[in-house]
């Protein structure tokens, strides 16, 4: 009897090492994994600023499919490896994420993409004198130093159909459409528009824009937003924000940064995508 309940209590007690250790394992797994999104992070801020608007989930995550900070998909093994040889070539850069692709603007003006590209939205080796990219669903916007504006990819609705454009300071590329700002504050709109997110010819005074899933999002330079498109989840809700200072539209939902670094948002929360008001001291990257 005495033989068995010592048994039992072995048993036990390797039973609870065994949990223990799992559980150890499983942290450190959790804390290698967050120490590679916070190094990603700082060299990011370190050395680059980016741009772009999320295609498909607000979390910039394409579908199910996991992630991997190097590669492709989420792999312990994996994540640490290096990136594509190409990334290191650039000295100083934007970059924008598509679905799938990835681009990069270097300093010289020209423009680097990898990834996905049954669209041709990779196409841009022969790009030149470009100071800003935009990446969405499938296609790729590049703006020109002249103020013209170039675009490969996906053009079913004609989003990509840019070439006509002059006086553009600023491009964005939705998932079905393409935003163009022009230095007089106006703005112009190619691609679908069923749920009217190219109806953007009455905006005036505008200082940033930013093309979202089925919605687009511009700033006045009063810090007020105005939104036009589907606005199933309210994402196209921001009459009455103020004192924005800048914006970001993703698939189903509205961010704005105000001046006092707080942020709002509006628009489908189904992940907490919303959950921003307890958020402070929020600061725009810096030029170098």
């Amino acid at each position: 009897m005495i033989k068995q309940q010592k048994e039992a209590e072995e048993k036990r007690i390797q039973q609870e090492k065994q949990k223990r250790e799992k559980k150890e394992r499983k942290i450190t797994r959790i804390a290698v994994l967050i120490g590679i999104v916070v190094l990603g992070v700082l060299i990011a801020f370190n050395s680059m600023f980016c741009s772009g608007t999320p295609s498909q989930e607000e979390s910039g995550i394409i579908d199910d499919q996991k992630f991997n900070f190097a590669n492709g998909d989420m792999n312990e093994e994996q994540a640490l490896e290096p990136a594509d040889p190409w990334i290191t070539e650039f000295d100083s850069f934007v970059i924008g994420a598509g679905d799938q692709y990835t681009v990069g603007l270097k300093s010289d003006g020209t423009v680097y993409a990898i990834g996905y590209n049954v669209y041709g939205q990779c196409d841009v080796s022969g790009w030149t004198d470009i100071i800003s990219v935009s990446a969405n669903a499938v296609h790729t916007v590049g703006l020109k130093s002249d103020g013209t504006v170039v675009a490969v990819g996906r053009n079913s609705d004609g989003r990509c159909n840019v070439s006509k454009w002059n006086s553009i300071v600023a491009v964005s590329a939705g998932r079905s459409s393409t935003l163009g700002l022009r230095s007089d504050g106006t703005v112009l709109a190619k691609g679908a528009s069923k749920d009217g997110q190219c109806d953007v010819s009455d905006w005036k005074q505008i200082v940033a824009i930013s093309a979202g899933g089925e919605h687009n999002v511009g700033l006045k330079s009063d810090g007020t937003v105005v939104a036009v498109g589907s606005n199933r989840y309210g994402e196209c809700d921001v009459s009455d924000w103020t004192d924005i200072v800048a914006i970001s539209a993703g698939k189903d939902h509205t961010v704005g940064l105000k001046s006092d670094g707080t942020a709002v948002a509006v628009g489908r929360n189904y992940d907490n995508e919303c959950d921003v008001q307890v958020w402070t001291g929020i600061k725009l990257p810096k030029n170098k």
